[in-house]
């Protein structure tokens, strides 16, 4: 898209007045094939002042720049906020008008098509118009503001908006120069990620904002711009600067798309027609291409923005976006893995993972000694991510998979999900439906891996997938294991919770109605968690035996824990640890009747449960 980046060279002549009255013009002309209506710039002025009254039914004007065309009731049930962004309007345009005068439609009943048709498609969405001065002529009020300070404006005033709700999902659509306005409110946040007061907010801004819907917008400039005038506003001379110095900002919003740190998908509109037919103006295709995808639709600079009805392109595309966006954000809200009732000392690993790491490498590795939690954060990431993914996939256990290639495949597509809904196999054929996915975005996680040959299978996977944007993240206690892989993996390595990180957690299974353990306790509570090494499996079991038991119990454990510390082979003390809360268990009988019950968690369907009882069973 960078490469698009050049100089528009323009050598049109136009007259100031020439140029004014000719887009004035384009707002009254009549397109019979088109439906258009005469524009509400005809008329005496009293009939626009009833008009005007007429545009604002229905609309709730919460700052000077924003105004709601629609709210779910409660508020709170909203799921996803649309915002509109127009463009530039010329002289003889009702300018404060602007930012419901551009999303008129153009049927034989004109109405406000955001305000109107989207609440009935999406009534959970909350749709918003932004304003800002977009006058191209410079009075005493209007054509004052340039980009860098409506961009600074509109990032704070959508925070604002956003305030309670700021992990709702966002789409934002431009018209004409309101893309390059959100472009600059993006980059406006980027660069505001830096500073400790925003950083955060700024970042949960632009991790919210999932769609961009561009109609028309000159990202490399326009042709056909009429020679400077001494009374034009100075977005219009930032506009005509855009012609000649559009790479900056272009080229910023890009490198932060394509750097994929943001679930952003761009949708982009052309304009066909010149909206003026005897001087050119127009966003020529060079300029207007951009995003994952790009049409054309009949119509000129003004139009590509006003559906005839809804079955108009102009407005299915933009709808067919939202959906993708909000069955997005309900499949990340379901959760399909159960993760343990506390998890902790995740985020930092993911923070790099998902910033970087997934984004390059097509394959991600966890390794780490038995008990360390990369099952754990295996399927914490799975959640996070399953969702920008057509196909699905976590295997747990992959070590226990056994049969021919045909057999173990056909097991793994057992497990396979599109959209986050199994898929049912009608043929029953299994490892033959791998086709379904060829092509397709796929996420394929397998845990605890130890045959070469399941290696071997997961990468004759990834080469018939044939897809750059499928990733394939793996567990594993041998790291070799991890780097048959080759190149294409990046290995994590996973040494145990931090100090703090195995306390909460401890605390939080062994004193689960206190922040912090009493008085007395404290000190036996370091030694215990100093002895579990950062395991938090071992943590777990331990705090879950602990639970309401006398101070006698909990000062055993520490020197029970320095006696396993002996064992040299670091898996055999880790079982020994375990082991600790079974040894204490009351007599044989009991100890026999907790073995009977633990033997019986694959027969209830019981997966990924806490291993205790499990472990000492399967250990030998």
């Amino acid at each position: 898209m960078i490469g698009y980046a050049k100089t528009l060279k323009l050598e049109v002549e136009i007259k100031k007045p020439e140029f004014d009255e000719a887009l004035s013009s384009t707002y009254r002309r009549q397109d019979s094939s088109m439906g258009n209506k005469p524009s509400r710039l005809d008329g005496a002025s009293s009939s626009r002042c009833h008009e005007a009254e007429s545009l604002q039914e229905g609309i709730q004007k919460i700052s000077d720049a924003l105004y709601i065309f629609y709210e779910p009731k409660p508020a709170e049930s909203a799921n996803l906020d649309i915002f509109f962004f127009h463009g530039l309007e010329c002289e003889g345009a009702d300018v404060r008008d602007a930012h419901i005068l551009t999303w008129r439609s153009t049927g034989r009943k004109e109405e406000t098509w955001p305000q109107k048709w989207l609440p009935e498609d999406f009534p959970q969405a909350r749709i918003i118009s932004v304003s800002y001065d977009c006058s191209t002529k410079q009075t005493e009020t209007d054509g004052k503001m340039d980009l860098d300070l409506t961009g600074e404006n509109l990032v704070q005033e959508i925070g604002w908006a956003r305030k309670h709700c700021s992990h709702r999902p966002v789409i934002l659509v431009g018209h004409g120069f309101g893309g390059v306005v959100l472009k600059k409110l993006c980059v406006n946040a980027q660069e505001k990620k830096g500073n400790s007061e925003f950083g955060k907010d700024m970042d949960m801004l632009l991790e919210s904002i999932r769609g961009f819907f561009f109609y028309s917008t000159p990202h490399l400039g326009i042709e056909g711009m009429p020679p400077p005038a001494e009374n034009e506003g100075l977005l219009l001379r930032w506009m005509r600067m855009l012609n000649s110095k559009s790479a900056r900002l272009h080229g910023t919003f890009s490198s932060i798309w394509m750097a994929r740190r943001y679930r952003w998908t761009i949708f982009s509109l052309g304009e066909v027609e010149s909206t003026l037919e005897r001087h050119g103006l127009r966003v020529p295709e060079a300029s207007a291409r951009f995003g994952d995808n790009y049409i054309t639709v009949p119509g000129d600079h003004f139009s590509v923005c006003r559906p005839f009805d809804r079955n108009n392109n102009k407005y299915v595309h933009l709808r067919n976006l939202i959906e993708d966006v909000q069955r997005q954000a309900e499949l990340e809200r379901k959760q399909p893995l159960l993760l343990p009732e506390v998890v902790v000392g995740v985020d930092g690993v993911l923070t790099g993972i998902l910033g970087n790491h997934i984004r390059d490498h097509k394959f991600v590795g966890f390794f780490g000694m038995g008990g360390v939690g990369k099952t754990t954060l295996a399927k914490v990431m799975f959640n996070k991510i399953y969702a920008r993914f057509e196909f699905s996939c976590f295997v747990e256990e992959v070590k226990l998979l056994s049969g021919t290639k045909d057999e173990v495949k056909k097991k793994i597509w057992e497990k396979m999900c599109r959209h986050g809904v199994p898929v049912i196999d009608a043929s029953g054929s299994g490892a033959g439906a791998w086709y379904q996915v060829t092509g397709k975005p796929l996420l394929l996680v397998s845990d605890d891996v130890q045959d070469p040959a399941h290696i071997k299978l997961l990468q004759e996977i990834a080469h018939d997938n044939r897809m750059g944007k499928s990733r394939f993240i793996l567990t594993s206690r041998d790291i070799n294991r991890l780097r048959d892989c080759g190149h294409e993996i990046h290995v994590c390595r996973l040494d145990g919770l931090e100090f703090e990180d195995a306390k909460r957690l401890f605390i939080t299974y062994a004193c689960p109605d206190q922040q912090e353990p009493p008085e007395s306790f404290r000190q036996v509570v370091k030694e215990v968690v100093d002895g579990c090494g950062g395991l938090p499996l071992t943590i777990e079991v331990l705090g879950n035996y602990l639970r309401d038991k006398e101070m006698e119990h909990w000062e055993e454990i520490p020197a029970a824990l320095r006696e396993c510390d002996q064992v040299a082979d670091l898996e055999e003390k880790v079982w020994a640890k375990m082991q600790l809360s079974y040894d204490r268990l009351p007599g044989n009988g009991v100890k026999h009747m907790f073995l009977e019950i633990a033997s019986l968690g694959d027969f209830f369907g019981e997966t990924g449960s806490l291993g205790g009882a499990e472990i000492i069973v399967l250990s030998p």
